[in-house]
């Protein structure tokens, strides 16, 4: 199996081009230029004072570590198309930080304008360490835990900032209501479309991980909620399977044998 590239192509563009200008100037990105060009888009070198007041900056280690996970982001064509669709998008927004943030996991932070990760989370190959995984649902119904990787992770965060830039950040949490089992799964609606084809969005988790799965010859294991594991609310992730499924599925609109 492998992802119907015009179908994808054609929903991303409806999707994420907002404006004439945005249109030409993606259609100028050859999808070769995408990784050389990120330094356009992105700030590995410069120091950030945070919102927090705290002084964030990457040592030598830490842009090698970062730079080699944008090469395996790029080298996945949803992750280069995520990145193309911000460079066609700049020159509207300033630069993106990526910067390495040891007092928590990974987010993206609008009012720092940055992609903080923590790399204290990750081994020297870019793998999860053991006790912060994903979830995923077995045939069975019950949780299995899946891998998480640096670039997985950088990728969902790039993918907030991509619908931040694009205005499109979904911020009224209807399908995750307060007090719901899908609330109690994902958090809320933008989680929710970030991580799944939601609204046929393929610039999201699922599809950057099956491609990633080809690549690696694995079995591909949707991630299932926007916990980490090890969690204390796995009774209450287990509730939000049923209500969870019909967004589980989209990426499989993007096969093709």
């Amino acid at each position: 199996m492998n992802i119907n590239k015009e179908l994808f192509l054609e929903n991303v563009r409806e999707i994420h081009l907002t404006s004439s200008e945005e249109i030409v100037d993606y259609d100028a990105i050859p999808d070769t230029d995408v990784r050389e060009r990120l330094s356009e888009i992105i700030e590995l070198d410069k120091a950030l004072v945070s919102h927090r007041r705290k002084t964030l900056s990457n040592l030598p280690t830490h842009k090698e570590i970062f730079n080699k996970a944008l090469d395996h982001i790029c080298s996945n064509v949803v992750g280069n198309t995520m990145f193309k669709l911000l460079l066609a998008k700049a020159g509207r927004t300033k630069k993106i930080y990526l910067v390495n943030y040891d007092e928590d996991g990974s987010g993206f932070s609008p009012k720092d304008y940055a992609v903080k990760i923590n790399l204290s989370l990750y081994d020297s190959e870019g793998v999860g360490i053991p006790s912060r995984q994903y979830y995923y649902i077995k045939k069975n119904r019950t949780l299995g835990t899946k891998l998480k990787s640096l670039e997985q992770s950088m990728f969902h965060e790039f993918c907030h900032g991509l619908h931040y830039d694009s205005r499109t950040t979904i911020t009224k949490n209807v399908i995750c209501a307060k007090g719901s089992n899908m609330e109690d799964a994902w958090g809320t609606d933008e989680e929710l479309r970030t991580i799944t084809c939601f609204n046929h969005d393929p610039i999201c988790d699922h599809m950057f991980d099956f491609c990633q799965s080809i690549t690696n010859g694995t079995p591909f294991h949707p991630r299932y909620s926007h916990h980490g594991w090890p969690s204390l609310e796995e009774d209450a992730l287990l509730k939000g399977i049923s209500g969870s499924q019909k967004f589980m599925d989209g990426w499989r609109e993007y096969l093709v044998a």
